[in-house]
């Protein structure tokens, strides 16, 4: 471990006065009054040798080493001293990516198995003390305890299943970083790149599977009857990195029901509701 100070110049700074407070003391002590009640005291006083000065040893009250000492740890607090861990001991915070694009089908497997393969591999080889998983989905979501084994990480990788309509990266980045008061390593596996990588701190790395593409669908569906006629209600969600238009048409056997144009933002979702529907396969 190296320690080190987050504000140096604060320490160098609160330094200073250290050499100040002596300065201060030692003129204070060589310019003193001693009232007394006759000359006759000073006969007494040894005369220095022709040539020569007289020396007198400096003598300091405690409280200037009081103060002294509380100065240089005052100056030392002021720095926020912290120790610089190796980067395997640091502890690790591995943000998964939750939303449905996690679960789209590529030649090479869904982003969510490479991520998967990825963080085996990496930590087989990188174990850290201390390692947390964080879900990214629409909010923030902490699974469990600490991993402290290799089948501590496969149970609570069962708890992945990309169900969100959209990943809250940056916000989860924010709460990996308090968790970890800014000291420990930041692993973000998800689907695509970051915006910005210029404004990614040094303790992150972002790794993304998969390829962009054009990925709408349904990520849910209800119907209910009322009376003769049924109700439908249909959830498309944009997977997709940029704002996507389609056309949804909705078929009863041979016969049209519905069809029309539909754009979505990335990562947003729209519901759609068809009512007056005769009670019948479509």
């Amino acid at each position: 471990m190296t320690p080190f100070f987050l504000y140096p110049i604060i320490v160098l700074l609160a330094l200073l006065s250290v050499p100040v407070l002596a300065v201060i003391y030692i003129f204070r002590s060589q310019f003193k009054r001693y009232p007394v009640s006759s000359l006759m005291l000073w006969r007494f006083d040894i005369q220095p040798r022709v040539g020569e000065s007289k020396c007198e040893r400096l003598r300091l009250p405690l409280i200037f080493f009081i103060e002294l000492a509380a100065l240089a740890m005052l100056s030392l607090a002021a720095g926020e001293p912290v120790s610089k861990l190796a980067a395997h001991s640091r502890p690790l915070i591995i943000i998964l990516a939750d939303s449905y694009s996690m679960r789209a089908v590529l030649e090479t497997g869904t982003p969510r198995e490479q991520a998967r393969a990825f963080l085996r591999e990496l930590l087989q080889t990188q174990w850290s003390p201390y390692i947390r998983l964080i879900l990214a989905g629409k909010e923030p979501r902490i699974t469990s305890e600490p991993i402290h084994t290799h089948s501590d990480l496969e149970y609570q990788l069962q708890r992945w299943q990309c169900n969100a309509p959209r990943a809250a990266i940056e916000e989860t980045i924010g709460l990996a970083n308090a968790i970890g008061r800014g000291r420990a390593n930041i692993l973000v596996l998800t689907d695509h790149a970051t915006r910005d990588p210029k404004n990614l701190s040094d303790n992150v790395r972002w790794h993304a599977f998969g390829s962009p593409s054009i990925n709408l669908g349904f990520s849910k569906a209800t119907r209910s009857s009322c009376g003769d006629h049924d109700k439908c209600m249909l959830e498309i969600f944009n997977g997709s990195s940029t704002s996507q238009k389609t056309r949804l048409t909705i078929y009863a056997g041979s016969n049209t029901i519905s069809s029309t144009t539909i754009e979505l933002d990335h990562a947003s979702t729209i519901e759609w509701f068809l009512t007056h529907l005769r009670q019948s396969r479509w």
